[in-house]
């Protein structure tokens, strides 16, 4: 089976502009050949979030992004995680999202850390203690 991570990996986010919103984005539009996600994207730039820059992270609340799944998306819970589901996560200090990954097989999720570079990394417990919602989008 064709492993169509391996293409997401290794992107250096200072040099492609990618970050862990984006790179989600590009994996469902041209993997999933879904624009779900750029529906997020784009109902947070109409409301004046900026997600192009480390600013998302304060401008963007869960409430916008609740809002936003309420028509596109459904909470699921770990257990029930499959490919493609997308993660939140929080801060431990302020109520705010702070990071984003593609869930993938086996407890895995895809995702840019900030100052680093597109990876694939397992859900531990450090990630686990974070999570603030799994989405899934709704199909049509």
């Amino acid at each position: 089976m064709k492993d169509i991570y391996s293409k997401y990996l290794g992107h250096k986010h200072v040099y492609t502009g990618l970050n862990c919103i984006t790179l989600i984005s590009e994996f469902y539009k041209r993997e999933l050949n879904s624009d779900v996600f750029d529906s997020l994207f784009s109902y947070l730039k109409n409301n004046n979030k900026e997600i192009n820059s480390r600013r998302w992270m304060q401008s963007i609340s869960f409430e916008d992004i609740d809002r936003w799944a309420v028509e596109h998306a459904v909470k699921v819970n770990l257990t029930n995680a499959q490919d493609y589901d997308v993660i939140i996560f929080k801060s431990e200090k302020y109520s705010c999202p702070i990071h984003f990954g593609l869930y993938i097989y086996e407890m895995k999720m895809l995702h840019v850390e900030e100052g680093s570079h597109s990876m694939i990394t397992p859900i531990t417990d450090y990630w686990l203690d974070k999570i603030y919602a799994i989405y899934r989008r709704k199909m049509v």
